[in-house]
């Protein structure tokens, strides 16, 4: 039954994988070598009809995605809630998003490249 699933997995179109909600594991600033792990849980949602949302500490933001190729990504934040209080790494996760224009899914493990990177593990 496993193999099944995973054979069917496999032959699912890559942007069709990308329609899950994802957790974020790690990012890395433009121009930094190093990764900052958060100790939040920030999820990032792609949703059917090009959707997408993305959960910080406290606010939630919408926007849109297209998939322009294989491999090939591009991302808009089109507004947030504004309640009080996220942490700077959620808004620099929020700012990051729309420089994203790569992306990979490897597993369960799917990596933004751009103007930094941010990789991020899907939610079961």
């Amino acid at each position: 039954m496993l193999l099944i699933k995973a054979c069917n997995e496999e032959r699912e179109a890559p942007a069709n994988l990308l329609t899950r909600q994802w957790q974020v594991v790690s990012m890395r600033r433009p121009h930094s070598n190093s990764q900052q792990y958060p100790v939040g849980r920030y999820i990032l949602a792609f949703q059917p009809g090009n959707r997408l949302t993305y959960k910080l500490d406290v606010n939630t933001c919408t926007g849109n995605y297209a998939v322009n190729g294989p491999g090939k990504l591009k991302l808009n934040i089109l507004g947030c809630t504004e309640i009080c209080c996220d942490s700077d790494i959620s808004r620099v996760i929020k700012v990051l998003l729309p420089h994203m224009d790569t992306y990979t899914i490897q597993d369960d493990i799917l990596t933004l490249n751009g103007t930094g990177q941010i990789k991020l593990k899907r939610v079961k």
